[in-house]
C-alpha cells in the first residue's frame, strides 16, 4: 500500500505523480519537476540508525528519564538537584522522506544538464550516465501538480 501525503495547499500526491520541489544550486534556489517513487516514514531504532517503517505500522516509542520543577511541574531533559525523576514515553526521533526520479526539467530549463554526464579520466571528456533518483528528508515545500 502506497503512502499518500498532503502538500502545503493541501493537494494530495503518491507513488507515480508529478511534483514541484525546491533545490540548490550553489546559492540559488530554483524549482525543479520529478516523479514520485517512493514515500516513507524513517525512525532511529534503539541502535540509533534510521530505518524504514513498514506501511501501516505505529512509530515505535522510547522511554527516558525527565526531572520535574516540584512548583511548576515543568519537565526537562536536564537533571536538577532537589526535582523529582521520573520515566516518560516519548516518540523516537522520525523524519519524512521522498524518493524523486527528476524529469530534468527544472526554472532554469537546462541545469540538470550535468547530472546526465560523468567524466571519464581515460578520454577526458564527458559521457553520459542514467539519471538517479534523489531522496528529499525537506518535505515541507513539495507541490503536487494538480492537472
Amino acid at each position: 500500500m502506497a503512502l499518500t501525503w498532503t502538500d502545503w495547499r493541501g493537494h494530495t500526491f503518491t507513488v507515480g505523480d508529478i511534483v514541484l520541489y525546491a533545490r540548490m544550486s550553489g546559492q540559488s534556489c530554483e524549482m525543479a519537476e520529478g516523479q514520485v517513487e517512493d514515500l516513507g516514514i524513517y525512525y532511529k531504532d534503539d541502535r540509533y540508525r534510521w530505518t524504514r517503517l513498514e506501511d501501516g505500522a505505529e512509530l515505535p516509542t522510547r522511554e527516558i528519564w525527565v526531572s520535574v520543577n516540584p512548583e511548576t511541574g515543568q519537565e526537562t531533559q536536564y537533571h536538577r538537584r532537589g526535582w523529582e525523576q521520573r520515566q516518560v514515553t516519548v516518540p523516537v526521533e522520525n523524519e519524512r522522506r521522498a524518493k524523486i526520479m527528476p524529469t530534468m526539467r527544472t526554472s532554469r530549463f537546462n541545469s540538470y544538464e550535468w547530472g546526465t554526464r560523468k567524466w571519464n579520466n581515460t578520454t577526458c571528456d564527458y559521457e553520459p550516465c542514467a539519471r538517479k533518483p534523489i531522496t528529499l528528508r525537506v518535505t515541507e515545500s513539495i507541490t503536487a501538480l494538480v492537472l
